[in-house]
């Protein structure tokens, strides 16, 4: 950015935010799957990259397809506005909350989910 723009302080706010809530349910997410590790379960052999990502035992899980939809639709309107004002996009404080609420679910929703 510093080419294009001539500035070094390029970084709103509100995707210092957006990068918190989802390094937060990384690592989660994360915390989640090694504490089932500890009780014994054990992991399942990956079928497919989207099968992976979007399903549980119990086939698709909504909390899952949910976090994709998030995942995909911030990311367009992120690069479409980096592309369109070269500038860092600013979400609004609604749409902060709402993710941080989706990602509270999604960690909520995956703590009872079962592994084989």
């Amino acid at each position: 950015m510093l080419a294009v723009t001539g500035s070094l302080d390029t970084i709103t706010p509100q995707v210092l935010a957006l990068m918190g809530i989802s390094a937060a349910t990384g690592l989660g997410s994360v915390l989640v799957n090694n504490a089932k590790a500890a009780t014994g379960a054990q992991r399942v052999s990956s079928a497919s990259f989207l099968a992976d990502i979007l399903t549980d035992d119990n086939g698709f899980s909504l909390h899952r397809v949910q976090m994709l939809f998030w995942t995909v639709a911030l990311g367009a309107i992120f690069v479409f506005s980096v592309w369109r004002d070269l500038a860092m996009p600013e979400f609004s404080d609604t749409l902060l909350a709402l993710m941080g609420i989706s990602a509270g679910a999604y960690i909520g929703f995956k703590l009872p989910e079962k592994q084989t």
